[in-house]
């Protein structure tokens, strides 16, 4: 029988000098994972804490997320995003929009959570940072077309309807049936005198819009489009339409004795004009401009002086007011009551032709603030509608 050698390898001295080695060393590796995952926990946990407090005591919220980022590096978008959202809870919106400018990975963040914040600012008519936070939120997934919805409202809101229109463009192509989309798109054209435009995407909103309810606007802005083009008989069977929804509203009224003017129905008018005079007076101006126009159509100048010197003494800058009053004098020999109407009535044309260009200049250069500040000046010129938001971001 032969003995074991000295030097075999199960009893070496040096093998076992290796295996202590190489158990401290898995110990260290170990111990370094162990501080590794410990780092990323405490941030971690520190935010989770945050979330339990955040509607409680967001105070201290706001002190776990601050370190919380700190042990992170100054970097933790979750972390970042909510202390945002706390702030904006709060009123304080300096705050949030500087903490949320620091935020490194936005595209990293939930839309929904970026969109949650916008409309936070939205509400608030904070849009800058509605604007940013839906911008961040604004990439390819599933949320995109809620995005875009939300991005819509906001640039209607704020007076940008170029920017709504190419959104609402842009959702077609991922919800061609969308009929908000088309809604959108046909009423901004029709604002912008783009009849045929807009008729073609207001007939596109109503085939995909199944309750009546929701159809009797668009049915409506269907009339206005169809009565500047003059085709009077397709606005009349739009009328038609918006009568079987339901009693028909002033707004649709004074649209039916618009037809009526168009196609010499002047009884119809008239009576419709008289009605409205005494049951709807938010509109008793656009009714009298009315009842000036069908007064001129039935060669009866001097009544219809009466009804337009009221809106222009009311309305100085109703460029259409002026022009009729002009005709009127003009009609009745008066040349020289006719010509300071007939001037202004000019003036505020080339003016409407500015606005439109400023809001086509507006579309590509959101942040021009001489442009918005103008484009609110020919507005107010112009009585026509400034929303708040358009005031806001107007500088003085």
């Amino acid at each position: 029988m032969v003995a074991s050698s000295p030097h075999t390898p199960f009893s070496s001295p040096a093998s076992g000098w290796r295996r202590a080695r190489i158990l401290k060393l898995g110990i260290l590796v170990c111990l370094v994972l162990l501080a590794v995952w410990y780092v990323w926990q405490g941030p971690q946990r520190l935010y989770n804490q945050a979330v339990s407090l955040a509607e409680s005591d967001p105070m201290q919220a706001d002190r776990l997320l601050e370190e919380a980022i700190a042990d992170s590096g100054g970097q933790f978008p979750k972390a970042q995003l909510l202390r945002s959202r706390l702030f904006a809870q709060m009123g304080l919106w300096n705050e949030s929009i500087g903490a949320f400018a620091e935020i490194g990975d936005k595209a990293s963040l939930p839309p929904q959570e970026l969109a949650g914040l916008s409309e936070l600012a939205r509400s608030a008519r904070v849009y800058f940072l509605a604007e940013i936070a839906l911008e961040a939120a604004r990439h390819p997934g599933p949320d995109l077309p809620a995005i875009l919805r939300q991005s819509i409202q906001l640039h209607l809101e704020t007076g940008q309807s170029v920017r709504a229109l190419r959104e609402s463009q842009e959702l077609l192509t991922h919800t061609p049936d969308d009929p908000i989309a088309w809604h959108v798109i046909g009423a901004i054209h029709l604002d912008q005198k783009r009849l045929p435009e807009a008729i073609d995407a207001l007939q596109q909103a109503i085939l995909r819009t199944s309750q009546p309810v929701q159809q009797q606007p668009i049915r409506e802005q269907l009339v206005r489009a169809h009565l500047d083009l003059g085709n009077a008989d397709a606005a009349r069977q739009e009328i038609q339409k918006l009568r079987k929804l339901g009693d028909a509203s002033p707004e649709t009224q004074l649209m039916e004795a618009y037809v009526d003017r168009i196609q010499g129905k002047w009884d119809s008018a008239h009576a419709t004009i008289d009605h409205l005079l005494k049951t709807a007076p938010n509109l008793e101006l656009k009714v009298r401009l009315l009842r000036g126009m069908v007064w001129l159509d039935q060669g009866k100048p001097e009544p219809a002086i009466e009804d337009l010197e009221l809106v222009v003494r009311k309305q100085p800058n109703n460029k259409e007011a002026r022009n009729k009053l002009a005709q009127a004098y003009r009609k009745t020999n008066q040349p020289e009551k006719a010509l300071p109407h007939a001037e202004a009535a000019q003036r505020l044309t080339l003016l409407a032709q500015e606005l439109l260009e400023l809001e086509g200049k507006l579309a590509t250069e959101p942040n021009n603030a001489n442009a918005r500040r103008r484009m609110v000046e020919l507005k107010e010129t112009l009585e026509q509608p400034v929303s708040p938001s358009e005031k806001l971001r107007s500088p003085r």
